[in-house]
């Protein structure tokens, strides 16, 4: 390999590759490069991608499952809840998550054998694993409910608006 290859990785376009899963063999597949902000299109209804999402994954099957495990970093500015002040949250979210190859993850009563149950389970109806999907899914997950620009924003008066992480308002 040459010294290149970690950077050539690291730049490929993963937006488009799936991988049908029954044609995979044991061995891990190392997945790493990037998702453009313009393919994320449901990401960016929560906030705009600043720029694209670095992804760095192994794909294993493992029995009758798909294991994902990795690391995915991105950067979304995002509207905080009480100050309505855009700030940029930034991800370095580390993921991992099983997906049912050919079989619904609702049967079987108890945990597999690597301890999963079946609700931790993700069923791939049409039996591709999409990098893109996943990605996006697993960043829309690690949102907060309610950004907040610091754990500390005073928000915004209720009765006039001003912003109180500038200064007190004159209406009380």
């Amino acid at each position: 390999m040459s010294r290149h290859a970690p950077h050539q990785d690291q730049d490929r376009d993963l937006t488009g590759l799936r991988l049908a899963v029954a044609e995979m063999g044991r061995n891990p597949r190392v997945l790493r490069g990037h998702l453009p902000p313009a393919a994320l299109v449901e990401l960016a209804q929560e906030g705009r991608i600043l720029e694209p999402v670095r992804v760095d994954l192994t794909v294993q099957r493992q029995d009758r499952r798909l294991v994902v495990r990795g690391l995915v970093t991105g950067r979304l500015e995002l509207v905080c809840a009480r100050c309505l002040t855009p700030f940029v949250g930034a991800s370095n979210l580390q993921v991992e998550r099983f997906f049912a190859i050919g079989a619904d993850p609702a049967d079987g009563a108890g945990p597999a054998r690597d301890g999963t149950m079946p609700d931790d389970v993700v069923d791939l109806e049409d039996g591709f694993f999409s990098v893109l999907r996943f990605v996006e899914e697993e960043l829309i997950l690690a949102l907060p409910m309610a950004p907040l620009c610091r754990e500390t924003c005073a928000g915004l008066c209720c009765d006039c608006g001003v912003d109180l992480n500038v200064g007190p308002c004159g209406c009380h």
